[in-house]
């Protein structure tokens, strides 16, 4: 019994020495860091787009209706040149004709009337200067008893008549140069003009057809400003400067390009129904746009504060929620982030990230909370970091 247990404590002995000299012939493998490139976390002001749509509409675009009822005899100018759509009109110009002999003839009498009632006055004019003179005489022969009481009454009377005649005339030539002037504004009307600078879009009325007051004649649009009305959220509106806030505007018709615009204005009133606010923009001298058109609205304004802003490519979507890791002497942290407004290439974040801290934007696909890291080559290396504070400590992923 005793042999056999000398026999099997040398047999240990061997296998032990087998194994110790199994380990001294292996090589201890040596894990190397994973390679990760940084950038610092910094406050900045954000770029915000916002995509909108509307719909372009000329600035100033009028219905011209016709003051009085009449056949259209011609649309043309003063010159004689024919008037078409797309014809372009100045403020004031005449463009249609109404048919105007019957005012022509009125006005011709007015004209009339106006020179019989100017030879009136001065006949009563004459006449009341005559019989001022006769009962001048008549009074100093009254005076010297040459004449009686009832003569000189008489005289007294016919100068009355002749001062109300002239009353009259006056009057009648009052009357007559403003029925002269009433012809000449009745005549006018026939002449129909452009209330503003602009282009004759559309003819209501085609050429010899009756025209009146309560249909519009033709369409006149001022094409070298054109507007677009657009809504937006009533929480971006305190965000938007009109004087810093920049809009690109895009049509399917030229694909290929860009156009600028302005904010004119920002309207004062929220529809109560949509929470939406009104958008004005102006767009000045650009002849391929009409009105009518559908236009895509990229609005591009800041932030009022500065903000962390990251690459969007630097954060890991993971359950539901946005992670990212920072560099902290030699090893990498995750954190949990809480995100806000994002554009083409960046993402602002709420919560999560502080200012310097030292963000890993390339080789976080590989990393685990806490894993040693190495910068990559090319990267500076990092200024000598503070120490994570306990709150910081606390923020780290466990």
């Amino acid at each position: 019994m005793k042999k056999k247990s000398i026999q099997t404590s040398k047999l240990f002995l061997i296998l032990l020495a087998f194994q110790l000299s199994s380990c001294k012939g292996k090589k201890e493998v040596k894990v190397e860091p994973i390679k990760v490139k940084t950038e610092i976390v910094k406050l900045s002001i954000f770029e915000k787009k916002l995509n909108l749509v509307g719909e372009i509409q000329a600035l100033e675009n009028i219905d011209v209706f016709p003051k009085i009822a009449g056949n259209i005899t011609s649309y043309s100018f003063d010159n004689g040149e024919k008037v078409t759509e797309n014809s372009h009109i100045k403020k004031d110009q005449i463009f249609a004709i109404l048919d105007h002999e019957e005012m022509k003839i009125g006005l011709k009498k007015t004209k009339a009337s106006l020179e019989i009632s100017k030879a009136n006055l001065q006949i009563s004019e004459v006449n009341l200067n005559d019989a001022s003179r006769d009962e001048i005489r008549m009074t100093n022969l009254f005076e010297k008893g040459a004449i009686t009481d009832k003569q000189k009454q008489e005289s007294l009377s016919h100068l009355k008549r002749m001062q109300a005649q002239c009353l009259q005339a006056k009057a009648m030539l009052l009357d007559s140069k403003a029925s002269l002037k009433q012809a000449k504004i009745s005549l006018d009307k026939a002449f129909i003009k452009s209330p503003i600078d602009g282009v004759l879009t559309i003819k209501y009325i085609s050429e010899n057809n009756m025209a009146n007051p309560s249909r519009p004649l033709a369409n006149i649009s001022n094409l070298k400003e054109l507007k677009i009305l657009i809504g937006i959220p009533e929480k971006i509106i305190s965000e938007i400067d009109p004087k810093t806030s920049l809009v690109d505007v895009k049509v399917d018709s030229y694909s290929d390009k860009t156009f600028k615009a302005e904010i004119e204005k920002i309207y004062p009133t929220i529809d109560k129904n949509t929470r939406m606010g009104t958008l004005e923009l102006r767009i000045v001298g650009n002849a391929l746009l009409k009105p009518g058109m559908y236009a895509n609205v990229i609005l591009h304004f800041q932030k009022n504060q500065e903000i962390i802003k990251v690459p969007f490519s630097s954060l890991i979507y993971h359950q539901g929620s946005y992670q990212a890791y920072i560099y902290k002497d030699g090893k990498a942290y995750l954190k949990k982030l809480e995100i806000g407004d994002r554009n083409d290439n960046f993402v602002e974040v709420t919560s999560g990230l502080q200012e310097n801290d030292y963000l890993i934007v390339l080789g976080q696909n590989k990393l685990t909370d806490q894993i040693d890291v190495s910068l990559a080559q090319g990267q500076s290396p990092l200024p000598k970091e503070r120490s994570l504070s306990p709150e910081d400590q606390g923020k780290l992923v466990d």
